[in-house]
C-alpha cells in the first residue's frame, strides 16, 4: 500500500471548475483505492473536497489514478509513494 500526498493546491493549475466533482464522486474514487467505508469515507472525502486533508494512507497505487485525476483537475499537486 502507498500514501497519497497532496503537496499543494493552486487555482491556476485547475482545469475543472470549482464544484465540478460531487461528494459522491470523491467517495467513489477514494473507496476504489482504499478500504475506507461509511462515515469515515464521507468524512475523508469532505476534508479532501474542502482542501483540508493533505495525506491519504493505505492507498492501492494501481487503483489511485481516478482520485489522482480528480484532485489534479481541481488544482492539486499529487504524489503517490
Amino acid at each position: 500500500m502507498a500514501t497519497l500526498h497532496i503537496k499543494s493546491w493552486s487555482k491556476e493549475r485547475a482545469w475543472a471548475s470549482s464544484g465540478s466533482w460531487s461528494l459522491k464522486a470523491y467517495c467513489q474514487r477514494i473507496q476504489n483505492c482504499t478500504d475506507l467505508q461509511g462515515t469515515e469515507l464521507k468524512r475523508v472525502a469532505k476534508l479532501i473536497m474542502n482542501k483540508e486533508l493533505k495525506t491519504l494512507e493505505n492507498v492501492n497505487k494501481e487503483k489511485a489514478e481516478a482520485i489522482r485525476h480528480t484532485l489534479e483537475s481541481s488544482g492539486a499537486e499529487v504524489e503517490i509513494k
